[in-house]
């Protein structure tokens, strides 16, 4: 037996195997929810209802995905995990609840290369009563999908005032960045 020879037994030769670029993109649909906390829960339709405390923060599946999974490797991983990739591709508006969470996800450590700004339709925001224990807990939701409607893979791919030339190559260097994650979370 030649000692240069190859003796890997696997099905996919060395050089076609998958090198791991490290990643996870999480796609979906996004919004800021606002927690009203110990709140009234209605008895009427016009019923007028409190609450004590407020909390903000981003949600929707892109967003709760990526800033846990982020938040799972870096409590329980190795160094390498703490610093896996992990992105968000998604369209918010081009809006004060749209900053806050480009905000936050930073916080989070969470890259927003990828993320499409829309001039037209504005961040999802969701309103969340969440009620008094003595009044049987659970919670209500008010909702306004904002840009979440729109989610496509053409509106993903968008690029605003982009012209035709320009957004083919804009189109182009998006795939390159997708590319260098291993996963998708859809």
């Amino acid at each position: 037996m030649d000692a240069n020879a190859n003796t890997s037994t696997s099905a996919t030769p060395p050089s076609k195997k998958h090198t791991p670029k490290g990643g996870v993109l999480c796609v979906g649909v996004n919004c800021m929810d606002m927690m009203l906390c110990n709140s009234d829960k209605p008895r009427t339709t016009d019923m007028i209802c409190t609450f004590h405390g407020m909390k903000i923060d981003v949600g929707g599946s892109a967003c709760n995905t990526s800033r846990c999974l982020k938040r799972i490797l870096k409590l329980g991983g190795s160094q390498a995990d703490a610093h896996l990739k992990v992105g968000i591709w998604t369209v918010i508006g081009h809006d004060r609840f749209g900053n806050e969470m480009m905000d936050i996800m930073g916080k989070y450590a969470v890259d927003t290369e990828l993320v499409v700004r829309s001039h037209e339709h504005p961040t999802a925001v969701s309103i969340l009563p969440v009620y008094k224990q003595e009044d049987g807990g659970g919670r209500g939701c008010f909702v306004d999908l904002g840009t979440n409607h729109i989610i496509s893979m053409s509106t993903l791919f968008e690029l605003p005032n982009a012209t035709k030339d320009h957004g083919e190559r804009a189109r182009s260097e998006r795939m390159n960045k997708i590319a260098h994650y291993d996963i998708l979370h859809i």
